[in-house]
């Protein structure tokens, strides 16, 4: 007879409610602390750094100068004996000017041949390297201007002693009355390019004047050997003085209005200098009339430059605009500051009335802001109705007369403590606060970036 075995069933026992109850609480409160988190306003440190901040837009100048344009008195071939960019004086042979070609003829057959040295091969690669810098396909133009600048350097390598071995050569082979020679009448800046604005003055300039820039031709002058009668054939700066006239907005005009000096950088090449400023007014809007007296001969060739005029610009510690705060502190006049006999450094004395009895007890001000004589106390150091006494001279004070100071909330000890900054610049997004501020900033400290929702005391998580 087979044994029959007996299978207990046990009654699965159900979990309790009330651990299920808690399983659901802890989800609720973990999404309750996530959507918190998520939501709440994050405090931003920054590092505070040292820099130079500016406004620098870019304008656009005329140039004035005292320049003369001289022309030839009848037609023939001319030949030039001084390169551009020479200073030449009164008397100085600029070029000479015949009607055969007798005298070009001469000049190419006179051997000129040498090797060239270091300082020539130089001015050379000065001149492509230029070229490269400034090439732009879509102003084909600048390829003659390149070109003229090759020739200019060859004159500028081959020109000494050039007319006096033409005179040699010439009287000996019977030319020598052939040609006429044509002497500076002015000493100056040579240059071999107009653009038909040597004549413009301050008082002319307009909008319309700018927008002339774009149909603006240069004329190079020594392209062609040969010239018609009162055909211009050089130009010359009479003078290192020149200037700028750069229309201006009213935001610039109101900010350069009571400037008389102002910094400039020139685009093309960053070269930067002091200009004089004089602000003019005129009907389509105001003008700023900048004067020089140096790189005369550096931009001779130019007559529209892109500026950088330095408006405002500040070097110190860089913090964002959105980190500085107004706390209201109540002012003391610096006479109430006294030393006390432990030497301590400068106290506040103040009178404490307890049973009915006056005490002194000293307020310390090694934690005070001077600013002009003044100590600037936080709200929890002192408050209104407090009476300070002044020993030296018996007078008393109540405590009311309160003042806001600009600061920002430094976290160096991990809760905010406000720390007064002094403007040196701002722009749209950064200031330049001072370095020397007593008590203040310095480089690497950490301020909290936007302290809309803090206090002074406040720990920072």
């Amino acid at each position: 007879m087979a044994n029959k075995t007996n299978v207990l069933k046990y009654k699965k026992r159900n979990q309790p409610k009330f651990i299920r109850i808690i399983f659901v609480l802890i989800i609720i409160y973990i999404v309750f602390l996530f959507f918190n988190y998520m939501n709440k306003e994050h405090i931003s440190i920054y590092e505070v750094n040292e820099t130079k901040i500016a406004d620098d837009t870019t304008l656009k100048g005329v140039i004035l100068r005292k320049e003369l344009v001289f022309t030839t008195e009848q037609a023939g071939f001319v030949n030039y004996f001084n390169p551009e960019g020479n200073r030449i004086g009164v008397g100085t042979v600029v070029y000479t000017l015949d009607e055969t070609g007798h005298v070009a003829s001469t000049l190419a057959g006179m051997d000129k041949s040498a090797e060239m040295s270091k300082e020539d091969i130089a001015s050379f690669r000065n001149v492509i390297a230029k070229y490269q810098n400034n090439l732009n396909l879509a102003q084909f133009g600048k390829v003659y201007d390149y070109q003229y600048a090759i020739k200019n350097t060859i004159l500028e390598q081959s020109q000494d002693n050039l007319y006096g071995d033409l005179e040699k050569v010439l009287s000996e082979t019977g030319g020598s009355n052939s040609f006429q020679k044509v002497t500076a009448k002015k000493s100056g800046i040579i240059s071999y390019s107009i653009d038909g604005f040597e004549e413009l003055k301050a008082e002319n300039v307009n909008s319309e004047t700018f927008k002339q820039e774009l149909t603006m031709n240069r004329q190079q002058l020594r392209t062609t050997n040969t010239v018609i009668a009162n055909s211009p054939v050089y130009r010359l700066i009479t003078s290192e003085d020149w200037q700028m006239v750069v229309p201006l907005t009213e935001e610039y005009y109101e900010k350069m209005k009571d400037k008389s000096v102002i910094r400039v950088k020139v685009k093309k090449d960053n070269v930067s200098f002091n200009a004089d400023l004089e602000i003019q007014q005129k009907e389509d809007g105001f003008y700023a009339l900048l004067s020089m007296s140096r790189f005369a001969q550096r931009y001779m060739n130019d007559r529209f430059l892109e500026l950088e005029l330095n408006v405002n610009s500040a070097e110190g510690l860089k913090i964002p605009n959105t980190s500085i705060v107004k706390e209201e502190l109540y002012c003391i006049d610096a006479s109430y500051a006294i030393t006390t006999s432990e030497g301590s450094g400068k106290v506040l004395a103040k009178e404490v009335v307890k049973d009915n009895k006056t005490e002194i007890t000293y307020i310390n001000l090694s934690n005070a802001i001077l600013i002009n004589d003044k100590y600037y106390l936080r709200k929890d150091v002192i408050t209104a109705g407090d009476i300070l006494y002044n020993p030296t001279t018996n007078e008393k004070l109540t405590v009311s007369t309160t003042e806001k100071l600009e600061g920002v909330y430094c976290v160096n000890e991990g809760y905010c403590k406000f720390v007064r900054v002094e403007k040196k610049y701002e722009n749209a997004e950064y200031t330049i606060v001072s370095s020397e501020t007593p008590g203040g900033l310095a480089v690497f400290d950490h301020i909290v970036v936007n302290p809309k929702t803090l206090n002074e005391n406040d720990f920072i998580q």
